[in-house]
């Protein structure tokens, strides 16, 4: 029986104390092994949102690796339970979405009864730089057809995309 081979291939058990007893068991009968070794062994058999945690940290030896392993637990288990102890942060006057970002939605109830499908992405209305003067002119607003005055809001939300056009070629 290979005891090394059971070591590294250890199933976590659902939490880090129970997966911290089976290892140490284990390692018992492994014979020598570096610190750093069993330090590796150890965060190779914790779930991802544990062990890269645990990795950054970089453990010089196993006590302070169990120590970390379980600190991450806690915190983990702290997110799922009061996922909005936090309300979702509204951006000041002068600052912007990062491109990319989705707006801030809030978090779904969480006694939801059954998922609802996602709706379908709202399609992009490109629009061309003539039709970007032509509202203007008219001083309509770029989303809807209200008039547009500094401070104008439009209660849904519109994505603009716009690119570079030449004059010259068609769009």
């Amino acid at each position: 029986m290979n005891h090394l081979s059971d070591l590294a291939r250890l199933p976590f058990p659902g939490t880090v104390d129970s997966f911290i007893d089976a290892f140490q068991q284990r390692l018992a009968h492994t014979g020598f092994l570096t610190q750093e070794q069993q330090v590796q062994l150890f965060h190779w058999g914790l779930p991802d949102h544990i062990r890269v945690d645990v990795e950054l940290q970089m453990p010089q030896d196993l006590q302070r690796a169990m120590c970390l392993a379980r600190a991450y637990e806690h915190r983990a288990a702290a997110t799922v339970v009061a996922p909005a102890a936090r309300p979702p942060r509204v951006l000041g006057r002068h600052q912007q979405q990062p491109a990319g970002a989705a707006p801030a939605a809030l978090p779904a109830p969480a006694a939801a009864p059954a998922a609802l499908p996602a709706p379908p992405p709202r399609p992009f209305h490109r629009l061309t730089p003539t039709e970007m003067a032509d509202r203007r002119r008219q001083g309509l607003c770029y989303n809807c057809d209200e008039q547009y005055a500094r401070g104008h809001k439009r209660q849904c939300l519109f994505y603009l995309e716009v690119s570079d056009f030449d004059d010259d070629s068609p769009p």
